[in-house]
């Protein structure tokens, strides 16, 4: 299980945008998000990432933000896409619960190589620290990470 998180700043409007994988063979999930009002510089504020084997996903607290308006992002991603993800918490808003594919190339991806991701965001207007928790249906491998983001001067 890998999970990614990419990001630029000051970046241009766009209309589209290219992903390459160097490993063509395993199924994966891609999300391109984009936000407006964060920083365009200096924006990345805090960054945590957790990962086990249990029922009880997390992202622990992210620390005490630099400023009141931040962009908060929240993941969580369990081995085995029929497990469920259930009882969040933390106050983030879910965006997306997906899994990735079965099939590739011709081929089918059995249930212990495939995942569950579910992202979550929120626009906080206080300081705070943040966190995002879950429960899951039973006992897998999993890893959460939250990020926070600086809010731009007149991004309210």
């Amino acid at each position: 299980m890998q999970s990614a998180l990419y990001y630029r700043q000051n970046a241009p409007s766009m209309t589209s945008v290219s992903f390459k994988s160097l490993d063509a063979d395993k199924s994966m999930q891609v999300r391109a998000m984009e936000y407006s009002g964060v920083a365009q510089s200096n924006a990345l504020d805090r960054v945590n990432i957790e990962s086990s084997d249990s029922e009880g996903p997390h992202t622990s607290r992210t620390g005490t933000t630099a400023q009141a308006d931040e962009l908060v992002i929240g993941v969580i991603i369990n081995q085995y896409a029929s497990t469920t993800q259930y009882g969040f918490t933390g106050g983030l808003v879910r965006l997306y619960d997906t899994t990735s594919p079965q099939k590739y190339s011709g081929d089918s991806d059995s249930d212990w190589e495939r995942s569950r991701m579910s992202i979550h965001h929120a626009i906080v207007n206080k300081v705070g620290s943040w966190e995002l928790t879950c429960r899951l249906s039973t006992d897998r491998r999993w890893m959460g990470y939250i990020v926070t983001f600086r809010g731009g001067a007149g991004s309210r």
